[in-house]
């Protein structure tokens, strides 16, 4: 059972990243975003990627109630980007 959970979390994942890597720069440059800004939006998210551990090792531990506030504070950023997608600055 193991093994179908990690590969369809896997599955999943990688979906989800395949997708976001190729059709979000087509439509953030068909929304009228310029290659500059595209790429600052684009590079976030390797940038957090490599920050968070090492907030998460130090100075901050991940039980249930952390891992709400976290999602909670993604699904709060996503939805303001949205909001925010027609003027970038």
């Amino acid at each position: 059972m193991l093994f179908f959970n990690i590969s369809a979390f896997y599955f999943f994942y990688f979906a989800a990243v395949g997708v976001y890597v190729i059709f979000l720069p087509k439509v953030l440059n068909d929304i009228g975003y310029s290659a500059f800004d595209i790429g600052i939006i684009l590079a976030v998210a390797p940038l957090m990627k490599f920050a968070m551990p090492f907030l998460f090792l130090k100075h901050i531990n991940l039980n249930k109630s952390m891992f709400k506030k976290a999602l909670f504070l993604t699904v709060l950023a996503v939805t303001l980007f949205y909001i925010t997608i027609e003027h970038f600055y």
